[in-house]
């Protein structure tokens, strides 16, 4: 019943904010003032940046992903090509028309995408300061690469010189696509970001916080609808 409670209230509250959402000005209409997310706000507690190059979602031509300008530097980062390449090779394999992020991270990553079971409560504190209940904040030192991941690359014909490259470019992509600009398919990777996540692996900055806010306006005006 107390659960029953708790989520009538949880549904009143987004029901009252779609009702007093404008979608002609992007604001919370409230008997005080209107309010609205900023890109301030983004910035101060989601950590994106507001300044920084834009942020362009879209699928390179051939030219531009295996071109180069006159001093024979590449229009886009070499390990964009990989990821495109693997892309179309597990499209190809599935026969279908999407890709799900859990197999093509499965493809790259060969390690368990699931955090061991915590402890129980009941052991004593001496013991649980040393497991999951009281971590210490430091991630243990290991090897993000298996015999399976190498074999992976070198498959592709990955150099070893951008291996943890192309592996930074492959969990930004899914970061992209599952938390920062996620689609209507949000299980799914887009690989209209495979460009951004490579130039981001290459410690571009980018200004994520304005086609985050677009997207969050973007939504909260379809629900509204």
């Amino acid at each position: 019943m107390e659960e029953m409670l708790r989520a009538f209230k949880f549904w009143a509250t987004v029901r009252t904010f779609c009702e007093k959402w404008s979608p002609y000005t992007n604001t919370l209409v409230t008997a005080a003032r209107e309010l609205s997310i900023s890109l301030w706000d983004l910035h101060k507690f989601g950590g994106l940046l507001i300044f920084g190059d834009l942020f362009d979602d879209v699928v390179p031509s051939s030219r531009e992903l295996t071109g180069s300008s006159c001093g024979k530097q590449h229009f886009l980062p070499q390990t964009c090509e990989y990821l495109f390449h693997a892309f179309h090779l597990l499209l190809h394999r599935s026969k279908g028309n999407e890709l799900s992020i859990v197999d093509w991270s499965s493809f790259w990553c060969d390690q368990s995408r699931k955090y061991t079971a915590p402890p129980t409560r009941k052991e004593s504190k001496t013991k649980r300061f040393h497991q999951t209940h009281n971590p210490t904040g430091q991630l243990p030192r290991e090897s993000p690469f298996t015999s399976k991941d190498r074999d992976t690359y070198s498959s592709l014909r990955i150099p070893t010189h951008l291996a943890e490259e192309a592996y930074l470019a492959v969990f930004l992509s899914c970061w992209l696509c599952l938390f920062v600009l996620p689609s209507k398919s949000s299980d799914t990777i887009r690989p209209s970001v495979f460009k951004m996540a490579c130039f981001m692996a290459k410690r571009n900055q980018f200004g994520l916080a304005i086609p985050v806010l677009s997207n969050i306006y973007r939504g909260l005006n379809i629900i509204i609808k």
